[in-house]
């Protein structure tokens, strides 16, 4: 699984291999297997974890001001 963090930019991506369940707050829980798409925008606080013992291979490509980082803790763990 990742650890929850969000993303100071738009984030788009596809699961390649695998399933994967996303956690995002405030949102029911969503299981996206290989071929299927991704979004979160920025600011949002998610979560992936591997729905089977498979591995999981996840292409994401990260809309993000150039110097930011890629990826954020969550705002209650910046604290």
């Amino acid at each position: 699984y990742s650890p929850e963090h969000g993303h100071p930019g738009d984030c788009i991506g596809t699961v390649v291999e695998g399933a994967v369940d996303v956690l995002e707050c405030g949102k029911e829980l969503r299981r996206v297997g290989a071929g299927s798409a991704v979004l979160h925008a920025r600011d949002t606080v998610l979560q992936y974890r591997n729905s089977s013992d498979a591995p999981v291979r996840i292409v994401n490509l990260l809309v993000v001001e150039k110097g930011k980082p890629r990826a954020l803790p969550p705002p209650e763990a910046a604290k």
